[in-house]
């Protein structure tokens, strides 16, 4: 992140505070090209999450959502409904806050 003028946050690393720890988790973005097969690409549209930390990928409905496979769906299975509730009401609590700043 940037540290000087003043310390700021990537939106990878606040995601990463409200994703529980112990998640793992690869999928691609909805708009990821069939044709790219590579570990890491350029649109960063392969979201991977290691031990609930954010290190690559945007994050859409596909890879959000609480389909099968979706990070919402992982979150219950692993850990249960309340912790998915806790992981639904903290990102709405970060869109809020960015919505209104």
């Amino acid at each position: 992140a940037i540290l000087k003028p003043k310390p700021l946050w990537t939106g990878k690393q606040v995601f990463s505070l409200i994703i529980p720890p112990g998640i793992n988790y690869e999928r691609r973005s909805g708009w990821h090209e069939d044709s790219d097969q590579k570990d890491m690409s350029s649109g960063d549209t392969q979201v991977k999450i290691e031990n609930g930390e954010l290190l690559t990928g945007t994050l859409c409905k596909k890879s959000l959502g609480s389909s099968s496979g979706g990070l919402v769906h992982v979150i219950w299975m692993d850990h249960g409904p309340n912790m998915a509730r806790l992981f639904l009401n903290h990102v709405q609590t970060v869109v809020n806050y960015w919505l209104l700043q």
